[in-house]
């Protein structure tokens, strides 16, 4: 789970005096708390989930992956400078959309993909490997898109992508040697960790709204754009997947990994690069917004999902006893016709012996 850090709460948070009011203190402390226990639990339950055959399977068949890291660093920050150009975005709402879209993908994509029975493995790989490709692919997508509305260059919060990819590794590990250590124990561990990360989700929910109420009051251009990004991330991510060949469960995996992006990371770097332009404060409203459509474009995507896995599945079960049907009427046909020949057979041998006992007849009458 990602939502704002402490400096940007901090920031959209200052009263007139440009103090911090003391009750938004607590309410801070308690939102940082809960997205590290989100974390920790999330990627535990998660790692739960993996064999090490499966991470040896999934860098073994690494096709996955190059296909991710296209979507990710190449197809979202061509859709966030699409989205820009088309709403017509001044220089702060597009720079914020341009951000998000060029952070690696959050954790919430291996939610996300387990409650849809995707590749968690693969999901879990990509989230690790697309947040040490950020190192590089983050400036240099930046500075490819971000000409057309500054000349400030990105300050890219090295430290915090190195702190997140720590913060995915050692979880994961842990949760991969539980089951290899104590499998049976995984079942309830992955239970217990989904359903306390997504009740700590929507806390999370009610106290960004309490800290956060300025991002209801972005322009309609930034709705549409947080709206449009994770559905045209999920969309466009499952569609590549499917052109590269890829199995449905892999492309779900894809999918979420692509529209997912990692908020937390994305606020930072705008603290970081911008907190002395005049766009800063106008560049804190996307990432809120994004935040709240991210749930709720996922919500309608695992329920679209689920709702076709559904289906499917009582096609195939629909096939499956048709089939069986006609195997049974074929093996009915069969023995009907086994029986039919035994009948023929046995009708033959009556007839052959009727002719025998004729002939025995015949030669005592001529004997006779």
């Amino acid at each position: 789970m990602e939502m704002t850090t402490e400096i940007l709460m901090s920031t959209m948070n200052t009263t007139g005096n440009g103090t911090i009011d003391g009750g938004n203190d607590v309410v801070t402390l308690l939102s940082q708390v809960s997205n590290i226990l989100i974390l920790v639990f999330l990627m535990i339950s998660m790692g739960c989930t993996i064999e090490l055959e499966d991470l040896k399977e999934t860098f073994r068949h690494s096709a996955g992956f190059f296909v991710g890291m296209l979507c990710q660093f190449v197809l979202m920050p061509l859709i966030a400078f699409c989205l820009s150009l088309t709403f017509k975005l001044e220089g702060a709402g597009a720079l914020s959309v341009l951000i998000l879209a060029c952070c690696p993908g959050g954790t919430l994509s291996n939610l996300f993909t387990y409650w849809t029975e995707g590749d968690v493995c693969l999901s879990v790989c990509m989230t690790s490997v697309s947040t040490a490709v950020a190192i590089g692919m983050m400036p240099l997508n930046l500075f490819i898109y971000s000409r057309v509305w500054t000349d400030d260059k990105a300050v890219i919060p090295y430290v915090n992508i190195a702190t997140t990819l720590v913060s995915i590794l050692i979880p994961v590990a842990f949760g991969v040697f539980l089951r290899w250590w104590k499998k049976e124990w995984t079942k309830y561990v992955t239970r217990f960790g989904v359903v306390l990360a997504f009740i700590l989700i929507i806390v999370v929910w009610v106290l960004f709204f309490m800290l956060n109420p300025t991002w209801l009051f972005a322009g309609w251009q930034l709705w549409i754009c947080a709206v449009l990004l994770p559905f045209l991330g999920y969309g466009f991510g499952y569609s590549l997947a499917i052109l590269f060949r890829q199995p449905h469960f892999k492309c779900r995996a894809i999918s979420f990994e692509t529209g997912s992006q990692n908020v937390s990371l994305a606020s930072t770097l705008i603290v970081v690069s911008f907190a002395d332009s005049p766009l800063f404060l106008d560049m804190l409203f996307y990432p809120g917004l994004y935040a709240v459509f991210l749930y709720i474009d996922s919500f309608i995507v695992i329920m679209l999902m689920k709702g076709v896995m559904h289906l499917k599945k009582r096609r195939n079960s629909a096939n499956d006893e048709d089939h069986d049907e006609n195997k049974n009427d074929k093996i009915g046909l069969d023995n009907e016709g086994m029986a039919t020949d035994q009948e023929d057979g046995v009708k033959v041998v009556a007839m052959k012996q009727i002719v025998a006992d004729n002939s025995v007849k015949t030669d005592e009458e001529i004997k006779v």
